[in-house]
């Protein structure tokens, strides 16, 4: 049986996306709406948690192939990326 959509969280979940005025915020609101932790992203990855925190705290950035993969797992085109200038 599908769990109910809770339609209260997916609008917070798109307004922080609208919101995000860095590349963090906006990794992190990706995350988000795949209703994953920094732990599921950072496990299915082979990395640690708290490199996933550091992205989304915008000390630093994935590389090229991570993006890829994390474009695969939370389900972005690459061409959304935003550019690195909106960094904090």
């Amino acid at each position: 049986m599908k769990r109910p959509v809770n339609t209260k969280k997916q609008n917070r979940i798109k307004a922080l996306e609208a919101k995000a005025k860095t590349v963090g915020d906006w990794l992190k609101s990706k995350r988000m709406a795949k209703k994953l932790m920094p732990y599921h992203v950072a496990e299915k990855m082979g990395i640690a948690t708290e490199l996933v925190l550091a992205w989304e705290g915008d000390i630093s950035t994935p590389n090229e192939q991570q993006w890829h993969t994390l474009s695969k797992l939370l389900a972005f085109d690459m061409s959304a990326i935003p550019p690195a200038e909106t960094h904090r």
